[in-house]
């Protein structure tokens, strides 16, 4: 449970009749200084070596940033009838020019003076299989069940055992030095295949 300051009934009115179509009340909730009072999110089913506890977050679940691939997402949508957006994915940061899954690979990303460092690959729930723009679901689970045909994870076991349905997409980050960031910006990785150890498992 979290506490925020309710930004008021005009952004509730706002957001609940563009967002659901006035089906279902929202409200819009603040807060200012999200890292006080904020352990990092430690997960109790495996340990990932990459959190620190300085990864502090307040509204998000597991990671701040979320980054994928123009192309891993072309090279899903190859697979489906009916391709899906990004914004299944819900990524804050979207890279151009890589080869399709290539950001398994990554172990930092920098952006500018930005740096990310890669936490965990991002798991993949049933919230893909709702169009965002309609916040309808899809009819055959699509496209979670077509990641799951090659998206599974196989190592490290016990991972992929209890991951065993839900298919990778994206990587989750956390942020070591802070800046501004731009559409267009270049950016540069340091690979685990590299560097094994900045290995995530």
């Amino acid at each position: 449970d979290v506490k925020g300051v309710d930004c008021g009934g005009d952004v509730a009115e706002f957001l609940t009749r563009v967002v659901s179509q006035g089906k279902t009340k929202l409200r819009l909730l603040y807060r200012g200084d999200v890292g006080k009072n904020r352990s990092a999110r430690r997960y109790k089913y495996y340990n990932f070596p990459k959190i620190r506890n300085t990864d502090t977050m307040y509204y998000a679940e597991g990671c701040s940033y979320v980054v994928g691939t123009e192309t891993s997402l072309q090279d899903l949508n190859s697979r489906l009838s009916e391709p899906v957006s990004m914004s299944r994915f819900r990524g804050n940061i979207v890279v151009k020019g890589s080869t399709p899954s290539d950001e398994d690979d990554w172990a930092y990303v920098k952006i500018g003076q930005v740096v990310l460092r890669k936490v965990k690959p991002c798991q993949r729930c049933l919230l893909t299989t709702v169009d965002p723009d309609k916040g309808e679901k899809h009819s055959q689970m699509e496209p979670l069940n077509t990641l799951r045909t090659f998206r599974l994870l196989k190592e490290p076991a016990t991972l992929a055992k209890l991951w065993s349905a839900s298919p990778v997409f994206g990587i989750s980050m956390a942020i070591d030095v802070t800046g501004p960031v731009a559409v267009g910006d270049k950016v540069l990785v340091a690979r685990t295949s590299k560097n094994p150890a900045l290995t995530v498992f």
